[in-house]
């Protein structure tokens, strides 16, 4: 959803029919406009002794604007619908070019920020770019994006043209989570040296599917073992390899179920005990007695552990690591699981052919086809005759070590070496749990790599991943901006580690003399945990 709302403040220089028939090709329509000494309509700006027009597309008709301040860098406004699906703020700005005279904006907004209310969006030309990434040209050296991110030139010829991004959309938290879709697109500056800006405040759809994951905060219940236990030590028919995912899933179903009927919905119940406790403290301003204290020490009680529930959830989302079990901030964890979510989310790129794509379906379907691409190897025909004059380094008893039957203290060695908190892979069980429950897994754990050593196939269960794009530059525009990573299970990274300490000792041998920039390369791989 879009709001198609289209903002002009108008120079007085422009008739009232030109403007009329501009707008009206367009096919937009005038949105009431309110001014707070003013009535609906046009509103008079008095500073800039201009006139500002809201303009809307068909079915937005109900659409109403009022100007809550008209200052000489900034005029604030307040968008809602006449239904009240909506409502939100927008700040539009355009800033002294002197860095004095923007002290007094920087202090208006400032007060605003802490005023309003509601979702608010700060968008126009502030005349500032707020790092030296974002100028290239002059005689200051920035750097240069493979993307364009400038939205101002001085119209030089080169090389002397000066890009900067002076223009630009922020806002907060509430409006991230009214328009989670928000893009910006920098259009072409075709009447300006100044280039428009494109938003779209898209409402993001909630198609996200919720898949199982291990919660920390589970540990510190004293039945979770027990619940482990008896999960697990259901018989399972067939080979290890088997029995080890089908076992792995039904406790994964026995553990969301427990967590449901003993911690239920942790923010809910929150908000039902902060109720709770407020009703129960004015009933004691009426009737205070030792019951009522009683029941408010108790419900202090409950609200307290479930802060503390909620805390090591959003910490785990969060996946803060330098914060101590003392810290407790939820509205940083959330800013960070925002922020989280909105680096790795891709509205919008563009495919192999140049063009821009965008939906979740389309840029999914990008997507695959580009990596498919680049992950393809062209069929080659190898001649491995030459080997015969490579000299033998690796021995027999070389050959017996790396294909060992690894003993149970092995791995678990190897399973308590992987960091508690490192991202799970499909199957949601961190490294957390195999080592919490060591005692009553380790044994099948065992079986099933000693049956991966002795040749058997790892299930798709086992082997498959997450895949999870990192963008390799704030606003990437390709694919080839895009770092893709898997996230596999833990059962993988045991046997990873396995090998790992098998191979270190002998690669040092392997590698010749004139591929000695490879050795660290390779150290560095082999101590990845998904290698």
């Amino acid at each position: 959803m879009n709001t198609g709302v289209f903002i002009r403040e108008e120079e007085v220089m422009i008739l009232d029919s030109g403007w009329a028939w501009f707008y009206s090709n367009l096919g937009l329509f005038e949105a009431g406009l309110l001014h707070s000494s003013q009535k609906a309509g046009r509103a008079k700006m008095s500073s800039a002794q201009s006139f500002i027009f809201a303009l809307t597309r068909s079915g937005y008709s109900g659409l109403l604007i009022m100007s809550m301040e008209d200052k000489e860098q900034q005029v604030l406004l307040h968008i809602s619908q006449a239904q009240g699906t909506f409502a939100f703020y927008v700040t539009v700005v355009y800033a002294k070019c002197d860095e004095n005279l923007r002290v007094v904006l920087w202090d208006e907004l400032r007060d605003s920020a802490g005023r309003i209310n509601g979702p608010w969006g700060v968008v126009g030309d502030f005349n500032v770019s707020t790092s030296p990434k974002e100028k290239v040209g002059g005689s200051h050296i920035g750097w240069w994006f493979l993307w364009a991110p400038f939205t101002w030139s001085d119209n030089r010829d080169p090389p002397n043209t000066i890009w900067k991004r002076l223009d630009r959309l922020a806002y907060n938290e509430e409006w991230f989570d009214l328009f989670g879709g928000t893009t910006v697109t920098h259009l072409s500056r075709t009447c300006s040296d100044h280039a428009p800006l494109l938003i779209k405040c898209g409402i993001p759809v909630n198609d996200h599917i919720s898949y199982f994951k291990f919660l920390k905060m589970w540990v510190k219940h004293e039945d979770h073992l027990n619940i482990i236990q008896q999960s697990w030590s259901k018989e399972v028919q067939g080979n290890s390899l088997y029995v080890l995912p089908q076992k792995t899933k039904k406790v994964c179903k026995t553990l969301s179920v427990w967590s449901r009927s003993t911690f239920g919905d942790i923010y809910e119940k929150l908000m039902r005990l902060e109720k709770l406790i407020k009703d129960l403290e004015d009933e004691a301003t009426i009737n205070d007695n030792q019951e009522i204290r009683t029941k408010i020490s108790c419900a202090k009680a409950e609200f307290n552990n479930f802060l503390k529930l909620q805390d090591s959830v959003l910490k785990q989302k969060a996946r803060i690591k330098w914060l101590t079990e003392r810290d407790a901030n939820t509205a940083y964890f959330h800013g960070v699981i925002k922020y989280r979510r909105k680096k790795i989310s891709i509205l919008k790129i563009k495919n192999d052919e140049g063009t821009w794509v965008e939906g979740t379906n389309d840029v999914a379907g990008a997507a695959v086809q580009f990596f498919q691409k680049l992950f393809s190897a062209e069929n080659t025909i190898e001649d491995s005759q030459v080997l015969s004059v490579v000299k033998k380094v690796v021995s027999d008893a070389d050959n017996e070590t790396l294909t060992a039957i690894p003993t149970l203290q092995k791995v678990k060695n190897s399973t308590f070496s992987i960091k508690p908190d490192s991202a799970p892979g499909p199957d949601g069980l961190s490294a957390k749990f195999y080592q919490n429950a060591w005692n009553i897994i380790g044994y099948d754990v065992h079986k099933a790599v000693k049956a991966f050593f002795n040749g058997a196939t790892l299930p798709r269960f086992i082997t498959h991943t997450c895949l999870i794009m990192l963008p390799k530059v704030n606003s990437p525009q390709q694919f080839s901006d895009i770092r893709p990573i898997s996230l596999c299970n833990v059962f993988s990274k045991i046997i990873a580690k396995l090998i790992n300490a098998r191979l270190s000792t002998i690669l040092p041998r392997i590698i010749s003399l004139n591929q000695s920039e490879l050795s660290p390369l390779i150290k560095v791989a082999l101590s990845r945990e998904g290698i």
